[in-house]
């Protein structure tokens, strides 16, 4: 019995701590403020790979199971941006650059209440 009632309080202490996480993470995405902006990158690079299959062998119990995972083809172009290199894989971007072309992309920067810059990420115009 007092192994059930510690067991029942460890549940619910764990689950409140976890909503409480939820909570705060939640709170944490939900207040930043972005601001977009237009740019200029630079193709650097390009690279097209084929689909293909892996497969892996798993021991389940006594008897060895095939795992087979689908691998998507993909359109990968690397575009420069302040020294830094971003992949997009996107066919249309793709087909429609070359190596050394600009590229129009957005700019999209988080910040807090705090005014204090959190996350940054790019994309690419359309």
């Amino acid at each position: 019995m007092n192994i059930l009632m510690n067991l029942s309080i460890l549940l619910v202490l764990g689950l409140v701590i976890w909503l409480i996480y939820e909570g705060i993470m939640q709170a944490y995405y939900d207040t930043l403020r972005y601001e977009t902006f237009s740019d200029t990158a630079k193709v650097c690079s390009k690279k097209y790979e084929e689909e293909y299959i892996t497969t892996k062998i798993l021991p389940v119990g006594k008897v060895m199971v095939p795992q087979i995972h689908c691998h998507d083809e993909e359109y990968n172009v690397y575009l420069m941006y302040r020294g830094e290199k971003h992949c997009f894989n996107n066919k249309d971007l793709y087909n429609l650059v070359n190596i050394g072309d600009s590229v129009c992309i957005l700019v999209h920067k988080g910040y807090n209440k705090k005014n204090e810059l959190k996350n940054v990420y790019l994309s690419v115009k359309q």
